[in-house]
């Protein structure tokens, strides 16, 4: 724009008179440089973000790798106004981001299942990219260096928040499985602790010793988590809830997760008058939210509706003192005088 962006040789006010003289902008650029001037299309381009995340990006997924999804999205949907807008990206994959997805994959021909993998990432990609091109002369949009960062890109000793928190509470569950991690509190420090734990068990599953969680390490650590729950038998979970799922559960994701949550909540909604019961529908609806945010609220939780695994631990530890307190063993007294 011959301000912000400069080139030498290029005029901004000649291009102007170039431009309204009929000239295309290969035109405008050959006029100033030569028709031997080659105009290289579709060449690879540093800064964005061209690598597919290690994991499926879906609902309840958090991350950077969100964020540069949403706002890549909302720029397409200036061309193809079709595609939803998502409201305040944010990094966190709802229901909006589900939405503009499934819309984006059916415009472009993809499997239409809300879930953005490696197909999708790089449709998101090249299709970002197109519509760039179309103001080919304009130095428009953003890079991925220049996303804001609402997740870091590691977490270390000195790191604090809920993506210490959501890694702690996976290590520790592992942990009763795996003697080489030592169990520690979950309290979103990464402290002496945590990094003994990562050092167990980035040694464990073959990745390098560095007391450090990046993105490899953290997928690994969910993918060895999930794994973990998925194989654990239901049985055990007859009178205990179960562990957090590895991901956000908020409005509008529909799956057993839920349906075990409900079931949590309407038990704590027995005990606690301030907590309404919900429908136990598999369906993270209103009435979900509002029974989360009194849960929330009861615990001296930040009121969210959104039950990431702190909230899930909270939920966990009423039921099972409320569950625990209805089970009567053989023989053992029941509490109450028996007719």
């Amino acid at each position: 724009n011959g301000t912000t962006v400069t080139c030498d040789g290029l005029s901004q006010w000649g291009s102007v008179d170039l431009a309204e003289e009929g000239y295309d902008s290969v035109e405008i650029i050959r006029h100033y440089y030569g028709d031997d001037t080659e105009v290289v299309v579709d060449a690879p381009v540093s800064g964005i973000m061209s690598s597919p995340p290690s994991r499926l990006l879906r609902l309840g997924s958090t991350g950077n790798d969100v964020l540069a999804g949403q706002l890549r999205l909302n720029r397409i949907s200036v061309n193809y106004p079709s595609i939803p807008k998502i409201p305040s990206p944010d990094g966190y994959y709802g229901i909006g981001t589900k939405e503009a997805v499934e819309e984006f994959q059916s415009i472009f021909d993809l499997t239409v299942d809300g879930v953005v993998g490696k197909s999708t990432w790089y449709a998101i990609q090249r299709i970002y990219a197109a519509v760039k091109r179309l103001n080919d002369l304009n130095s428009e949009g953003i890079t991925y260096s220049e996303i804001p960062r609402v997740y870091p890109s590691e977490l270390a000793p000195g790191s604090t928040g809920d993506g210490v928190r959501v890694s702690q509470y996976m290590l520790n569950y592992i942990a009763q499985y795996e003697n080489s991690i030592e169990p520690f509190d979950v309290n979103g420090v990464y402290g002496d602790a945590t990094e003994n734990a990562v050092r167990g068990f980035q040694r464990t599953y073959g990745l390098p010793v560095t007391g450090v969680i990046n993105e490899k390490t953290y997928a690994r650590i969910f993918d060895v988590y999930n794994a973990l729950i998925l194989s654990l038998p239901d049985s055990l979970f007859e009178h205990t809830a179960r562990p957090y799922p590895g991901y956000i559960l908020s409005i509008g994701i529909s799956n057993r997760y839920v349906t075990y949550l409900q079931e949590y909540l309407t038990s704590i909604a027995g005990v606690f008058g301030t907590v309404p019961a919900p429908e136990t529908n598999g369906t993270f609806d209103t009435a979900t939210e509002a029974s989360v945010r009194a849960v929330q609220e009861l615990a001296g939780l930040e009121v969210t509706g959104k039950v990431n695994s702190v909230t899930w631990d909270a939920i966990s530890e009423l039921y099972n003192a409320i569950a625990s307190g209805n089970i009567v063993q053989p023989d053992q007294y029941p509490g109450y005088i028996i007719d």
